[in-house]
């Protein structure tokens, strides 16, 4: 009896479950089957859409203009290119050559320094035409600096053979030049400071004259803002240091008679 009472409880408890489980199941379908049947309508309707949506046209080709001239801009701009990679050329051998010379100026070995600068020349001269713009006439971009490096340290060496900053040479202009007789009279302040620790006044006094000659006959251009403008004025820096180096050594005894 106590068995037959536990068996029926347990499937009275089971039916009871069953059925929650099937009320909430059809109550959870009861509640989605408004957007089942919303997102069904809305497949419908796109799949109509798209079958009866017409095809746009085809893209109208453009046609194909070509300038009168064309083949010969073609040709200019081929030889722009071989003329740029010239000068690159040029300037790549005689920058490495000029800095060279200037290494062996600032070591004092200036025989060698004189021959890196006729060798850096000659690499420069080398680019011939191709390294002129041939509207203005002018150096090209990539070489300018570099034969003002070349022309610095040939002031440098003109002068300490002769005393004097040498005069125009042909294949440079005025701008050039006049860079390098800049640049000349920085290296003649840095050599003028190993000559005072050998106790040379007499060298460190014709290096500031020579400079002062130079700032001097300046003074008469009328140099615009530009790389000149700047370097002109700090050649009066360079002024004020070799009348420093002489002052210094006086006080040492180191007199120009002396």
């Amino acid at each position: 009896m106590a068995r037959n009472a536990f068996s029926q409880a347990f499937l009275a408890a089971g039916h009871s479950a069953a059925s929650l489980l099937a009320n909430a199941c059809c109550a959870s379908s009861k509640q989605s089957s408004p957007s089942s049947k919303r997102l069904a309508l809305l497949r419908r309707l796109a799949r109509r859409s798209i079958s009866i949506m017409p095809k746009p046209a085809a893209p109208t080709p453009t046609p194909r203009h070509r300038l009168p001239d064309w083949d010969a801009l073609g040709v200019r701009q081929e030889e722009e290119r071989r003329r740029h990679k010239a000068a690159g050329d040029a300037a790549n051998a005689a920058g490495r050559l000029a800095k060279k010379a200037a290494l062996e100026l600032q070591l004092g070995r200036t025989t060698d320094a004189k021959a890196a600068t006729e060798q850096a020349r000659k690499a420069l001269d080398g680019a011939g035409e191709d390294g002129f713009n041939q509207e203005t006439k002018q150096r090209a971009y990539a070489l300018k600096p570099i034969a003002e490096q070349i022309q610095t340290v040939e002031s440098t060496l003109h002068f300490l053979e002769t005393g004097r900053f040498p005069p125009p040479s042909e294949g440079l202009d005025d701008s050039e030049y006049i860079q390098g007789l800049l640049g000349g009279a920085e290296n003649l302040a840095k050599y003028a400071v190993g000559r005072a620790t050998a106790g040379d006044s007499q060298s460190i006094a014709v290096c500031r004259d020579g400079v002062k000659a130079l700032q001097g006959a300046l003074l008469a251009f009328d140099f615009r803002n530009g790389p000149l403008r700047r370097r002109f004025d700090g050649l009066k820096y360079q002024v004020k240091r070799l009348e420093d180096l002489l002052y210094e050594q006086s006080l040492i005894g180191k007199t120009i008679d002396s």
